[in-house]
This record gives C-alpha cells, structure tokens and sequence, in this order.
C-alpha cells in the first residue's frame, strides 16, 4: 500500500471527464448511497488505477456516505480496494474471458503474489 496521489478533485465534484466516475460521484453527492459494487468496482477501482492512498478514499467515503459504518468501511475501502489484490482476494476466483484467475496464479515471473 505505497500509494502516493491524493484524492481526485473529481471526488469533490470537479468533473473528471470519465463519465463513469462523474455519475457515481454526482449520485453519491446528492443521494448519500450507492450500491456496494459502484463503491468497490467504480470508486476503489479508479483509486487503485489513479495510485490514491487508500486511507484518503476511506475518509471521503466516511464523508460522502450517509450508511458509512467502521465494519463495512475499513475491511472493503481499505482491505479489499486498498490492497488491489493482494493476499487479502486469496478466496476469490474471477472469471477472466474463457478461463478462471487464481489468485496464486502468476502470469508474469516476477508478479509478486
């Protein structure tokens, strides 16, 4: 968890030009929910791709979520977006195209696990 960019300004409003991130952010802003799979595939994803600390993600969800609680915020902002991957996803086996990731699969040598 070496990540090192702070959080988007997109996060607070700024359009960002991804359409994607530009709606869940403006839902969230208004509504103060979104469904779980836009908070970790749309929201902790982006964060993983942009590099962004993901404790700075896990305040703004503290912030912008009205059903922001400790045990569902930290293990899955944190833990389950922040680690993008890690050790933490051993359980989880993801259909890829034709074939199934394993995550102590390598595909690359010096992909570490």
């Amino acid at each position: 968890m070496n990540s090192r960019m702070d959080l988007p300004p997109a996060c607070w409003g700024e359009k960002s030009g991804l359409v994607c991130l530009d709606h869940v952010v403006e839902d969230v802003w208004a509504e103060g929910y979104s469904h779980h799979l836009t908070r970790l595939m749309v929201l902790s994803n982006l964060g993983a791709l942009l590099d962004v600390r993901p404790r700075e993600i896990a305040d703004w969800f503290w912030v912008a979520y009205t059903d922001a609680y400790d045990w569902v915020v930290e293990p899955n902002v944190i833990a389950m977006g922040g680690l993008r991957g890690g050790r933490a996803h051993d359980h989880q086996i993801l259909p890829i195209g034709r074939r199934l990731y394993q995550p102590d699969e390598r595909f690359l040598p010096d992909m570490p696990l």
